[in-house]
């Protein structure tokens, strides 16, 4: 796609910066959040509640906003629309993350026996 920092020095630096910050909150929800769903520790699975209640709705929104729109807008309307929703969940599975390392007394994962810390 030419979208890494090298690829177009011309290009506009917050546009790219909007892009990085994209696929990364892509590719950090893709690395952490099959861990958060089978993680049966309390604060996993009030992300898991927070992340569902936001991306089912969201992701409706943005597929209207798919078919809605003239195709020579699609790619100018999705990819903000996708930045954004990936940004959130990423910022969901951070506070899910901070809420577990913040509680020293939850055990590991593995000690948790159905679904009680």
């Amino acid at each position: 796609m030419g979208l890494s920092l090298w690829s177009n020095p011309a290009a506009n630096p917050l546009l790219m910066l909007a892009f990085q910050v994209g696929m990364f909150a892509f590719w950090a929800t893709v690395a952490t959040a099959p861990r958060v769903f089978l993680d049966p520790r309390e604060p996993s699975r009030r992300a898991r509640r927070r992340i569902v209640r936001f991306s089912v709705p969201y992701f409706a929104v943005v597929y209207i906003a798919a078919f809605s729109v003239p195709t020579r807008l699609r790619f100018a309307t999705l990819v903000p629309l996708i930045v954004a929703g990936y940004s959130v969940v990423a910022g969901l599975l951070l506070r899910s993350v901070v809420d577990l390392a913040a509680d020293p007394d939850l055990t590991s994962p593995a000690d948790a026996k159905d679904g009680r810390t």
